[in-house]
């Protein structure tokens, strides 16, 4: 693919505001960006079903699959295993679900009420500025959805995203 158009195609650079758009391309596109250092040993699986388009700002979803990708590949290179990343999409009563999940080692309990907090970071000190899954947290809200995790520790971790299928432009956060 070429380059520019999948760096214009992540960045949406030509639209400001909101407009139908599948969250499967916005994934592939996000996975063609994704630095292949971090993909390197960490296998990423794909099961993009069918869902609708959506009404969204595609920059910004973007912005929350670059951030859930990344800390999944990340959290992978932690495990005793080969990583594995796992991205699957589906139609739910009203809402595109989308899930990442990992075989990394788990967030332990202690942590899983803070992983949206603002500054929050489990990756220790230096490695990044805790505001990835807070902006993630903030921009699905935007788009009137729902973003969760479920982990055990030693047993990787699942984020699901929900976002609602209707006509009404996302809320300005």
């Amino acid at each position: 693919m070429d380059v520019v158009r999948t760096l214009r195609s992540y960045a949406r650079l030509d639209e400001s505001e909101f407009k139908v758009a599948s969250v499967n391309d916005c994934l592939k596109t996000v996975l063609d960006l994704l630095d292949p250092s971090l993909r390197r040993d960490v296998a990423i699986d794909l099961d993009l079903g069918p869902v609708p388009a959506l009404p969204c700002f595609p920059a910004l979803l973007n912005e929350v699959f670059m951030n859930l990708l990344v800390n999944a590949c990340q959290a992978c290179r932690r495990a005793e295993a080969r990583g594995q990343v796992r991205v699957a999409t589906r139609a739910e009563g009203g809402e595109v679900v989308v899930c990442v999940c990992d075989n990394g080692p788990g967030i332990p309990r202690e942590h899983q009420a803070k992983v949206f907090d603002p500054g929050f970071t489990n990756k220790g000190v230096g490695v990044g500025l805790g505001l990835g899954l807070s902006i993630a947290y903030l921009v699905v809200r935007q788009h009137r959805g729902s973003i969760s995790l479920q982990s055990e520790p030693g047993a990787g971790a699942t984020f699901t995203v929900r976002l609602p299928i209707n006509d009404s432009a996302p809320s300005r956060v």
